[in-house]
């Protein structure tokens, strides 16, 4: 077990001493913190990702009403995976106020800089 272990660290050396050579001074840039939000949201400037391909508008309501209509059928992973998805849909809308979430500086609002990201699981 030890030779696998030292045989992995010699053939990955390469990447090792880069990534301390790399890591070693740089410093981490604090993340964009994106004053418009709302701007970026799926139904302001980005609705083309719900149109685009033009099926994915069809599908999703499908789904969503598939889901809400079997609601009782469906197992436990299933209805976590709906709300999840709900929950993730409704983050990448302006539904959700991001500016104001930004002016009062709510830390995690800052890390996500564009909510349109969210459609894409």
């Amino acid at each position: 077990m030890i030779a696998e272990i030292g045989l992995f660290v010699l053939l990955t050396m390469n990447i090792w001493y880069v990534f301390i050579r790399v890591t070693g001074k740089n410093q981490l840039i604090t993340p964009f913190i994106n004053q418009t939000m709302s701007l970026n949201t799926v139904n302001r400037n980005s609705f083309y990702w719900l149109v685009n391909p033009g099926s994915l508008l069809i599908i999703l309501m499908i789904v969503m009403l598939f889901f809400i209509k079997k609601w009782k059928a469906q197992d436990v992973g299933s209805k976590i995976m709906f709300i999840t998805m709900t929950i993730f849909l409704l983050l990448s809308t302006s539904i959700v106020s991001w500016n104001f979430l930004i002016q009062k500086q709510f830390f995690l609002a800052e890390i996500i800089q564009f909510p349109f990201r969210f459609l894409h699981l």
